[in-house]
């Protein structure tokens, strides 16, 4: 990610979208091979924890640069924090799934 922030400060447009889409597959890796891990994220969120933080901060970065450009200079950009958002969103829902409703009786409701 500091590849493609350094290169779009530098205005390297080539280079900073090279860099964005090396980031994107890094991160589009790291998740799959968490989900595919079958480790269970609620009992052991190590590595879950770690790209959650990665992508809020690095998310963090990219709304910053993106302040900085052109409106018409942001487009790639945005796109990525999209897409770094709805994976961080996937994480949080691993590490934070819904709890089962309870009844009166203090039972699981049963759907």
């Amino acid at each position: 990610m500091r590849e493609a922030i350094d290169a779009f400060d530098k205005q390297d447009a080539k280079k900073a979208q090279e860099s964005l889409g090396d980031y994107l597959s890094h991160i589009r890796a790291s998740w799959t091979l968490l989900q595919s891990s079958g480790r269970n994220a609620v009992r052991h969120p190590e590595g879950f924890r770690e790209l959650d933080l990665a992508l809020r901060e690095d998310g963090r970065f990219i709304e910053d640069l993106s302040h900085r450009l052109s409106y018409f200079d942001r487009g790639n950009l945005v796109k990525a924090g999209e897409e770094i958002e709805q994976i961080r969103t996937k994480v949080i829902k691993e590490l934070f799934p819904p709890v089962n409703p309870r009844n009166k009786s203090g039972r699981d409701v049963q759907h």
